[in-house]
C-alpha cells in the first residue's frame, strides 16, 4: 500500500485542480478494495500531503 499512497499522493497533488481543492482546506479519501470487495487500505491526501506546493 505504501507504493499505491505515494502514486496517487504525486498524481493528486500535480492535478492543477486537484491542488485548488487542497489550497481551499479540502482533501481526497482513497479507499481500495479487492474484486471481491475485501478492503485492502485507505488513506487521505490533504495539503500537508503536498510539500512542494
Amino acid at each position: 500500500m505504501p507504493t499505491v499512497r505515494k502514486i496517487t499522493t504525486n498524481a493528486t497533488c500535480s492535478d492543477p485542480d486537484a491542488k485548488a481543492l487542497l489550497n481551499e482546506g479540502g482533501s481526497y479519501h482513497f479507499r481500495y478494495s479487492g474484486n471481491d470487495n475485501t478492503f485492502i487500505g485507505q488513506f487521505i491526501v490533504s495539503k500537508s500531503d503536498c510539500y512542494y506546493m
